[in-house]
């Protein structure tokens, strides 16, 4: 199977060149369902494909920083919430209780990926 095919967890054969021939853009219910079936690569991959038709909309950024942080890349997640509050300080579209919560969680995870990079590279120093 030719690698720009993907598989749904349904079992459904995606062809992602189409969506490219068409200039398609996935919609939020579309990224939902990705990222509530656990499929985070898939998700990222359509986050990506609407940032490239719309890489000022704040939400996106913000939604794509929250599929970063699931995969473990936390760095990535961190880069792309920086994004969103540069785009829309005041952060419309969710509450600052939410903002909070999710930035906690990518700082914390981007703190602890940091410090085991340094605690494996003083290892290999000693």
């Amino acid at each position: 199977m030719p690698a720009e095919i993907r598989r749904f967890p349904s079992g459904l054969p995606v062809d992602h060149t189409s969506l490219d021939n068409f200039g398609a853009v996935p919609t939020v219910s579309d990224v939902r369902t990705a990222a509530k079936s656990g499929n985070y690569a898939e998700a990222a991959w359509m986050l990506q494909r609407v940032l490239a038709a719309h890489p000022d909309n704040a939400r996106v950024h913000y939604i794509f920083a929250q599929v970063l942080a699931l995969q473990g890349k936390a760095l990535s997640a961190l880069s792309e919430l920086n994004k969103a509050k540069g785009l829309a300080p005041s952060h419309p579209y969710t509450s600052d209780d939410n903002f909070r919560r999710v930035e906690k969680y990518i700082v914390q995870n981007a703190c602890i990926y940091r410090d085991r990079k340094t605690l494996f590279a003083l290892r290999e120093i000693n």
